[in-house]
């Protein structure tokens, strides 16, 4: 083969494989559809989940870029959250080594008849999905051929003094051959490419273990351009995005890079006592190499990404609600399901804000703090920014084709909106009643601060099921909330009742309602941590609080119902008894005040403890 012939040979089979790569990629894309981004969006709540859901899309379309693209785009939208994003990153990182691994089969000398069964089932059919199919061989096919090709072309290459001077000086300064990977791949503007370059290399016997590995790392790094590139544009939320792949593979080869020579040993090791047992092709060499270095970084630096994540706000700061309204504003709503998906996330915005400013009423309700007050104002004012932001964009969903669900859905949020805006303006008109009473120096009685505080309680009840309710779409929860409603309902009008009772005429029942209230309220009272972790745990869980939680809870007060047991009224009607035939009464009484009250108070001691223990879990 002459000059001419290698670099035409070498150019053609260098363009054939790229091609192919792309042609498979946009091929499976556009055969998954909208799917992809369905399963990134609303099965990433957990890192596992993050992780496999990532593998299994990158696996899909065969390009680690355009997973963590659609992943950028998706943060862009607010249609996922940062930390979900990072953990689908991770994954995809994992998920584009199926590509090397396929190439490592060395299935080449069957690229013509796939490329020719691809090409027959693309042309032939009508079915847009079959042929799609089609097309995803066809370009299996010509990556394969494309790779046949190069490697045709680079024996004689190799055998030049200048390439043999240049993968020996690689194979020396490990740190060159990473650069010359990370250009590569910044080139071709994908790693698969570049490391089934490589794996074309290894497989000839151009390029040594200790060369390619830095080469392989290299174009780990190489990869991350794409998500940056398609980041400029977006809000600085897809720019962190694009910033944590960058910091995260960047760690995981500087890693590598620094025990690059053990990692070289275990990788010859492997290919010698399992790869050549097996009579494996030398390119599933580099394939095991990027599967294992992929699967170490992910289990060794992975389990930081919260930090990464942190980092990323250090370097790119701003808001969430610039980012949000950006997205409301510019959003490309011609997909009417994913429009009313950043809907859905505008109002858990606005939701969480209710929220804070129902909270900021009921301290204010015990304490005049001006900050808290002024707090509150600012709030409002984000309440109905958003809340206009928002009815703005459902009216051009609108015109969109909705069908029955969608357009169920649509005026549902509509709904949404206008009654968490009132909610927002009755919080408001509650600062304004109490400030009032501040300045009139109106102080409550303690029998009004308790009615005051019981009132309060089950409101927040309400308010915190109800943004719950909606978040999680949990109809048992909003039926909690309707049966809280009347207990709030039943308890105003009890308190109405006892205020219109006269003492002189019923004295008896106006007693027995003022104890009753007191007695409820000192009873939650007594308990302060575990009505605390009540209200973090329904804040932060809703109804779905996690196994191991509850199994905590469970295994932490089975040991003190022994103590519930003995506080019964059947044991003290046992004392009693036993006092009485004995002619000893006052044994009771000694036995209810010291017995009873040290058992109770150990027993609410340890169960307070217990609840305070958990709800630190439950933070962390």
């Amino acid at each position: 083969m002459d000059v001419k012939q290698i670099i035409f040979y070498l150019m053609g089979g260098l363009g054939i494989f790229l091609y192919g790569i792309n042609l498979v990629g946009k091929s499976l894309r556009e055969l998954a559809g909208s799917k992809l981004k369905k399963l990134i969006e609303k099965y990433t709540n957990t890192p596992i989940k993050g992780i496999l859901v990532g593998l299994l899309v990158t696996a899909i379309i065969q390009s680690s870029s355009g997973t963590t693209s659609l992943v950028v785009a998706l943060v862009a939208a607010n249609l996922m959250t940062l930390p979900q994003a990072a953990w689908v990153i991770v994954g995809a990182n994992i998920g584009t080594a199926i590509t090397s691994v396929l190439i490592g089969l060395n299935i080449t000398q069957f690229a013509l008849p796939i490329l020719g069964i691809g090409a027959i089932i693309a042309f032939l059919s009508s079915k847009k999905k079959v042929k799609l199919l089609g097309e995803t061989l066809f370009g299996f096919g010509i990556l394969f051929y494309g790779l046949q090709l190069m490697s045709s072309a680079v024996q004689p290459i190799m055998e030049t003094k200048f390439a043999i001077e240049l993968f020996t000086t690689l194979s020396n300064i490990p740190i060159l051959g990473m650069l010359v990977g990370l250009i590569v791949t910044i080139v071709v503007q994908s790693s698969s490419a570049s490391i089934g370059i490589l794996q074309a290399l290894y497989g000839t016997g151009a390029i040594t273990l200790k060369a390619a590995l830095p080469i392989m790392l290299g174009s780990c790094v190489g990869t991350t351009i794409t998500a940056l590139l398609a980041s400029i544009a977006a809000n600085k939320q897809a720019k962190r995005a694009a910033l944590f792949h960058v910091i995260y593979n960047l760690i995981g080869a500087i890693l590598f890079m620094i025990f690059i020579t053990p990692y070289t040993h275990l990788i010859s090791l492997l290919e010698t006592s399992f790869l050549s047992k097996i009579h494996a092709d030398k390119m599933m060499t580099i394939a095991l190499a990027d599967v294992l270095y992929k699967i170490l970084a992910a289990l060794l630096i992975g389990w930081f990404s919260r930090y990464f994540v942190s980092f990323t706000f250090v370097l790119i700061k701003g808001d969430e609600k610039s980012d949000l309204l950006k997205s409301l504003e510019n959003a490309n709503i011609k997909d009417s399901a994913f429009a009313l998906e950043l809907a859905f996330k505008g109002i858990e915005y606005m939701g969480d804000l209710v929220v804070n400013i129902f909270e900021n009423a009921k301290s204010f309700s015990l304490q005049k703090d001006m900050k808290l007050y002024n707090q509150s104002l600012k709030i409002e004012d984000e309440v109905d920014e958003v809340d206009l932001k928002i009815h703005d964009y459902l009216i051009k969903v609108a015109q969109f084709d909705l069908n029955k669900s969608q357009s169920h859905e649509m005026a549902k949020y509509l709904d949404t909106i206008r009654d968490f805006e009132r909610i927002s303006d009755h919080c408001v008109n509650l600062l304004e009643c109490f400030l009032l009473r501040y300045d009139n120096n109106e102080v409550y009685s303690k029998e009004g601060e308790i009615e005051l505080a019981d009132i309060f309680n089950k409101v927040d009840q309400m308010v915190n099921g109800c943004y719950q309710a909606f978040i999680q779409n949990d109809k048992l929860q909003a039926n909690q909330v309707i049966e809280i409603e009347q207990l709030v309902d039943d308890a105003e009008e009890q308190y109405r009742k006892m205020k219109a009772l006269k003492w002189s005429k019923d004295w008896f029942e106006k007693i027995y309602l003022f104890f009753y209230a007191r007695y409820t309220h000192s009873q939650e009272k007594m308990s302060p941590s575990c009505q605390h972790l009540l209200l973090t745990l329904k804040k932060k869980y809703g109804n779905q609080i996690p196994t191991e939680l509850r199994q905590h809870f469970r295994v932490g007060s089975k040991p003190l119902m022994k103590y519930t047991n003995i506080l019964t009224f059947d044991m003290r009607a046992g004392v009693l008894f036993i006092s009485v035939l004995i002619k000893e009464p006052w044994l009771y009484m000694v036995f209810e005040v010291t017995v009873m009250n040290v058992i109770f108070f150990y027993m609410r001691s340890r169960h307070e403890k217990l609840c305070k223990e958990i709800e630190l879990e439950a933070y962390k």
